[in-house]
């Protein structure tokens, strides 16, 4: 009985730890040797000794959203996808564990982003802070998990916001740019540098809507000049540019990626 224990821990230490080294080659741009190790992870749990290791779901869900981190990193977003929806469907069957399964929201928030579908990006930025929200009442005395989690929080709220830029709605991105913003200072302070990478972004923005609305108030003069024109049946003045009151729809910022 000892021995069949530690031959599951055995199996399940060396996955955890082909994840573990293979994000760390991830992050230092080692995309061969990153793969690698995700390949072996993904062999080992799909060999039939595996099916004896309790967790094996769960390890595979792991390992099937680290894939996805990897694709993303190659620019396959479409492949990235496909692994992070199917870590999430695992996650979402086996556990209960709310800020994991936010997690991956996240990550299929930035590539759905990154394919340019900010419709759907949006519906998973807000499920990850609907995901989060929930956690929060049952972490609240643990001091580790709630900074972990208010990080999540401030990434969903930041995401969503960009998000909703794309998608011109910007009283939605301005109030999602503040909760970031407002969450950011209060639980990870005023120095950390996501909060001074909200508040650069915040200040892109309102500079932004603010030449958004001077254009839209001169549209509004316009409009009622050419009114009286016609009224007075004078002859209209053609601008001289048709590009002069073009909106770059172009948030400050992509969408985050979490790499869980």
């Amino acid at each position: 009985m000892e021995d069949e224990e530690n031959y599951i821990n055995e199996y399940e230490a060396v996955v955890l730890k082909y994840n573990k080294i293979a994000m760390n080659y991830l992050r230092l741009n080692n995309l061969k040797e990153s793969l690698i190790l995700l390949r072996k992870a993904e062999e080992i749990l799909n060999s039939s000794e595996s099916l004896v290791i309790p967790n094996r779901l769960k390890l595979m869900s792991i390992t099937l959203n680290n894939l996805g981190c990897y694709y993303k990193k190659r620019k396959q977003p479409k492949v990235a996808l496909n692994y992070l929806e199917k870590a999430l469907e695992l996650e979402s069957d086996i556990e209960n564990d709310n800020a994991n399964i936010a997690s991956s929201h996240l990550n299929i928030c930035a590539v759905y982003s990154s394919l340019n579908n900010h419709k759907k990006a949006l519906v998973h930025a807000k499920k990850a802070i609907e995901m989060l929200e929930e956690a929060f009442t049952s972490e609240s005395s643990n001091y580790d998990k709630m900074l972990t989690l208010s990080t999540s929080m401030v990434i969903s709220y930041y995401n969503a916001a960009v998000e909703h830029e794309y998608l011109y709605n910007y009283s939605e991105a301005l109030k999602n740019y503040n909760k970031a913003l407002d969450l950011s200072r209060e639980q990870l302070g005023y120095d950390h540098p996501m909060t001074g990478n909200i508040e650069g972004t915040l200040r892109k923005f309102e500079s932004k809507n603010r030449t958004r609305q001077s254009r839209s108030n001169f549209r509004s003069v316009k409009a009622t000049i050419n009114d009286v024109e016609n009224r007075l049946r004078l002859p209209s003045v053609a601008p001289r540019t048709r590009s002069l009151f073009t909106v770059t729809k172009t948030p400050a910022y992509n969408a985050t990626f979490y790499n869980s």
